[in-house]
């Protein structure tokens, strides 16, 4: 009977008899509106409200559990950072939650505090670390160039930057520090073997105390003793950076990509090493993608849907220029590091700025509107200081044309965070979830394949599942 009551529970918090989302009730912490959001041709809302918090919140991530996730089935908490307090928190499984304002605030969980300044959080690889349980996060910290301007700490540990491991398997939360760096401050991690003794080892970019960025990257060590830290650049110029592995003839390569913002250039480093062993220093080399200017962020994801990854990413905009989005398709295979990283604008629709301290644009996420990963995805764009989100479009499926239209699907008094963009209940529908002031938006609307081929009151395929499997309990018992 357990198992038929959850099932009940879930049709009824996921969709209606007709597969819509059930609307929200106003309540004192969530703000009903859709005025703004309909403005935007070719876009239905189906859901809106606005989470109260009781901090200023500017990050917000949908970390994908694998402790419960299946191929078929992902689970996502939602994760957001606080820097006025420094601390992260954790609603999770997210999807369970997305119809009900009131049970999001009620089940936010702090699931580390005490600490430096949060940047970034995402989820260990499986098998990392030896011993490692099925969940467990790391959490990048420490003041930046961003936070030094907006936040100041007289205590020592405010101070020091730091990469932590997390294990959400627990009933209690305790963060362990890998690597404690004072004055410094970590943005993001990622995971990759450099040193190619079968270990994980981590790859980041850290701000020093002199305001200059450096790309690093930590030695993960046997047993309990010290990361040590190897520095690749002195001075990237930026504080975000992706990985990625592309085919150069017989062997792939590791590319670490960084987006430069006080060194206005997009670059990557590599090392010419048929084993990408990076304890070569002598072997490392840096070559640059393109100089249009202060870059944001990066995104892998194969832009024109023609088989291969591109680079996504985002140029603020100065005076007398606009902010851009921008694409670079990777070179053929085996000329990636001579060859032509050919540029595509897809917008410009962002007016520059008039204070040197504001950004406009801020960064790029991409999306999937419908199920098909083999489709052109949307691109949601972060206005950053003019406290705009816009949506990007691709106006024809053709691997070969390039062209977008611009919607602004949010307009606010204050500065976007960083969003967060996907389908998290495997109904169709684009959720997103965005971060301004005190507040965290959520937006949802109808997914292409939806638009095309679904009257409104038909039942998603979301809903029939679990219809199927409701009916197939009832006959079991």
């Amino acid at each position: 009977m357990r198992i038929v009551r959850f099932l009940l529970w879930t049709l009824y918090n996921s969709a209606d008899a007709f597969g819509a989302r059930r609307p929200v009730s106003g309540g004192p912490r969530s703000t009903n509106s859709m005025s703004e959001f309909e403005n935007s041709k070719g876009l239905k809302p189906r859901h809106w409200y606005s989470l109260e918090l009781d901090m200023p919140c500017q990050f917000v991530k949908l970390v994908e559990d694998p402790q419960y996730s299946s191929k078929t089935i992902p689970v996502y908490d939602l994760v957001y950072l606080t820097k006025s307090q420094p601390q992260v928190r954790r609603i999770q499984d997210i999807a369970l939650k997305l119809a009900n304002p009131e049970e999001m605030q009620q089940s936010t969980r702090i699931v580390a505090e005490s600490i430096s300044v949060p940047n970034d959080v995402g989820v260990m690889p499986q098998g990392s670390i030896g011993g490692m349980t099925p969940n467990v996060w790391w959490i990048a910290t420490g003041q930046t160039m961003s936070s030094l301007s907006t936040n100041s700490f007289s205590n020592r540990e405010a101070q020091t930057g730091a990469v932590y491991f997390l294990d959400m398997t627990k009933q209690s939360y305790n963060p362990t520090a890998i690597v404690t760096s004072p004055g410094y401050g970590y943005t993001h991690v990622e995971w990759v073997d450099m040193d190619l003794d079968g270990n994980a080892d981590a790859i980041a970019i850290r701000t020093n105390p002199t305001g200059q960025q450096e790309l690093v990257w930590m030695q993960q060590p046997p047993g309990n003793s010290k990361w040590m830290v190897s520095v690749i650049d002195k001075n990237v110029g930026g504080t975000q950076f992706k990985t990625m592995w592309i085919k150069d003839g017989d062997v792939k390569r590791l590319l670490i990509i960084c987006a430069g913002s006080a060194e206005p250039q997009l670059v990557f480093y590599w090392v010419d090493d048929p084993d990408n062993d990076w304890t070569r220093i002598s072997r490392i080399q840096k070559t640059v993608i393109g100089e249009e200017g202060s870059y944001v962020n990066i995104e892998i994801i194969d832009v024109n849907a023609d088989g291969r990854l591109d680079i996504l990413t985002s140029v603020t905009g100065i005076r007398g220029q606009p902010g851009k989005v921008i694409c670079y398709e990777v070179p053929e295979q085996s000329s990636f590091q001579k060859g032509i990283w050919r540029k595509h604008i897809l917008s410009q629709a962002f007016e520059p700025s008039v204070n040197y301290r504001a950004l406009t644009p801020g960064g790029v996420y991409a999306f999937y509107p419908g199920k098909s990963p083999t489709e052109k995805p949307s691109i949601l764009v972060s206005g950053a200081s003019n406290g705009k989100v816009y949506i990007l479009r691709p106006k024809s499926w053709s691997a070969y044309i390039w062209h977008y239209t611009t919607d602004v699907i949010l307009e606010r008094k204050n500065t976007i965070g960083v969003p967060a963009v996907r389908d998290v209940d495997g109904d169709g529908n684009v959720d997103i979830f965005i971060p301004e002031a005190n507040y965290i938006h959520v937006l949802t609307f109808k997914g292409v394949e939806q638009q095309r081929n679904m009257p409104d009151s038909s039942i998603t395929p979301h809903t029939s599942t679990l219809l199927a499997v409701f009916l197939g309990v009832c006959l079991i018992l």
